[in-house]
C-alpha cells in the first residue's frame, strides 16, 4: 500500500532531544492536515498529552478522519469520528522482546469482554488482514523457528516451520531461551584516545 504513511510519533530515541520529537510531530499534523488523510491513532492521548504550545486538540479537529484505538473515551476519542474499543493488556496476545533480547509471548489471562483489538490486529486490517491477535503471534513464531533449527536447546531439527509441538513448547515455557542477542566483548584501547 503505497498511500500509506506510518509515523511512530510515541518514542524519543536515545540521543535525541525532545525538541526533535516536538519538531516532528508539527511536521507530521501539518502533512495530515494539507493531504487531507485519516489519521489512525493506536492508543495514547495525544489531545491531552501533546506540549500545549502545538495545540494538538485544534490542529486535529481540521483533520477530515480520525480513528482512535483507545481502552477508553478520553479528549482525543472525543474528537475522532470512530472510536475502537483497544483489548486490554490481560485480554491480548502479543509478544515482546527482552533487553538481552530474549523473545517471549504474551498470552491473555483473561478471555476477551467486549471485543477489543489489539494494536497490531488493527495495523494489520488497515492492509486487508483479518486474522487475529493470536494468529498473528503464530505466525511471527513461525519465523522465528526455521525448519532447520531444533526446538529448543537439546532438540533435534524438525522438518515443519511450526510444528503445533513447538507452539505448545513455546506456549508453556513462555519464551525462546535460544533468542538472546549474543554476548559481545569489548575492550578500550587507552592508547587509541586521543
Amino acid at each position: 500500500h503505497h498511500d500509506i504513511k506510518i509515523a511512530d510519533i510515541g518514542n524519543i530515541k536515545t540521543g535525541s532531544l525532545y525538541t526533535d520529537s516536538h519538531a516532528a510531530l508539527k511536521t507530521i499534523i501539518r502533512e495530515l492536515m494539507n493531504d487531507g488523510k485519516t489519521v489512525i491513532i493506536l492508543g495514547g492521548n495525544p489531545a491531552f498529552t501533546a506540549p500545549g504550545d502545538l495545540k494538538f486538540a485544534e490542529l486535529l479537529k481540521s483533520v477530515p478522519n480520525i480513528v482512535h484505538l483507545s481502552s477508553h473515551v478520553d479528549e482525543t476519542s472525543a474528537l475522532a469520528t470512530w472510536h475502537l474499543n483497544r483489548a486490554h493488556y490481560l485480554e491480548s496476545w502479543s509478544d515482546v522482546r527482552a533487553e538481552d533480547g530474549t523473545a517471549s509471548i504474551v498470552q491473555p489471562l483473561i478471555a476477551p469482554l467486549f471485543g477489543g483489538k489489539t494494536d497490531a490486529e488493527v495495523a494489520r486490517l488497515i492492509l486487508g488482514d483479518r486474522r487475529s491477535a493470536h494468529e498473528l503471534v503464530q505466525e511471527t513464531w513461525a519465523r522465528q523457528f526455521p525448519a532447520s533449527e531444533a526446538d529448543f536447546a537439546g532438540d533435534k531439527p524438525s522438518s515443519a516451520p511450526l510444528s503445533e509441538r513447538k507452539w505448545r513448547r513455546v506456549l508453556h515455557q513462555g519464551f525462546d531461551p535460544k533468542s538472546a542477542y549474543p554476548v559481545e566483548s569489548v575492550s578500550v584501547r587507552f592508547g587509541a584516545v586521543a
